[in-house]
């Protein structure tokens, strides 16, 4: 952190804007390109995911860490002052293709969301809420939805309607990593409503659910988390953990409302507002604050 300020005290101003975009940026190419390295050369998959991935990190933890780089790098379009600058957007676009290449479907939720809110942004602060503009934009985002859904659907993240149709018609979840995590979510809640105030601790929670799973489930308890943030600081901690979790995932963006209202304060709403929208939707389906390099990379995010 001790370098960081420094190298950031020296770029204060729109420059660090630059700065800060460009390094985020260039973490989302290398991303990308391990990514399709390891399409290329399977060998390289330390961790033997049958999946295409980075070496030494999981396909969702590296798609999670792309996707909050790629968004944060393309709040520069909001400070820029030439054609240019529109070329950032190209950083969220490429770890979208990472995710979609790896295979990873949870990191994906909070995508819609992430875009829509970036769109409004562009919209206010880039075009000054024109009503042309407006219309342009939506028929834009109509375009690359539909391209967006053409390019899902045609991959493993196209299960992800599948399963939501079966989830909400009352069906049966074939998938079976979906089926898993809903095995633990049950068993967490109830988990969560034995010990509702300050939970079991969070070295306990899967010893917590152990008794809860069904014989065919037993095995889920040897992982190490619940596949989902919430769920994780309610068993380890109850309400007082559901409250920590409040704080630290809003914290970004409080920090930021509070900031002067200067000319960098609609980057920094932006690039909080795109940080704390990637790690809700990543930890609806996995761990994003307990995991190291989640846990710094936010933090991190945040500082700067």
């Amino acid at each position: 952190y001790g370098p960081l300020v420094l190298l950031m005290r020296r770029h204060a101003g729109r420059v660090g804007v630059e700065r800060v975009a460009q390094l985020a940026a260039l973490g989302v190419a290398i991303g990308l390109a391990e990514v399709a390295l390891s399409v290329a050369v399977p060998d390289i998959r330390y961790l033997h995911y049958d999946r295409p991935t980075g070496p030494d990190i999981g396909p969702i933890v590296l798609s999670n860490g792309l996707l909050a780089l790629g968004f944060i790098a393309s709040g520069a379009v909001l400070l820029g002052r030439d054609g240019r600058s529109w070329l950032y957007l190209l950083a969220p676009l490429a770890a979208i293709i990472a995710t979609l290449i790896t295979g990873s479907r949870g990191p994906l939720i909070g995508v819609p969301v992430a875009v829509l809110v970036a769109a409004l942004f562009v919209w206010r602060i880039r075009f000054g809420g024109s009503r042309r503009a407006g219309w342009v934009g939506l028929g834009g985002l109509a375009l690359v939805g539909i391209a967006g859904a053409a390019v899902v659907l045609r991959g493993r993240a196209g299960s992800i309607i599948d399963i939501a149709g079966s989830l909400f018609g009352g069906g049966t979840v074939v998938d079976e990593s979906t089926r898993q995590r809903l095995a633990l979510y049950d068993a967490g809640s109830k988990s969560f409503v034995e010990s509702p105030w300050i939970g079991h601790g969070w070295g306990n929670i899967m010893e917590s659910v152990r008794p809860l799973l069904s014989t065919s489930n037993a095995s889920l308890a040897d992982l190490p988390q619940l596949h989902n943030d919430v769920l994780n600081f309610a068993v380890g901690a109850g309400i007082v953990g559901v409250l920590c979790y409040l704080a630290i995932i809003t914290a970004p963006i409080v920090g930021a409302l509070r900031s002067p209202r200067d000319a960098l304060r609609p980057f920094r709403l932006y690039g909080t507002a795109m940080l704390t929208i990637v790690y809700v939707g990543g930890g609806l389906t996995d761990l994003m604050f307990g995991f190291e390099y989640h846990t710094y990379l936010f933090a991190m995010l945040t500082a700067i």
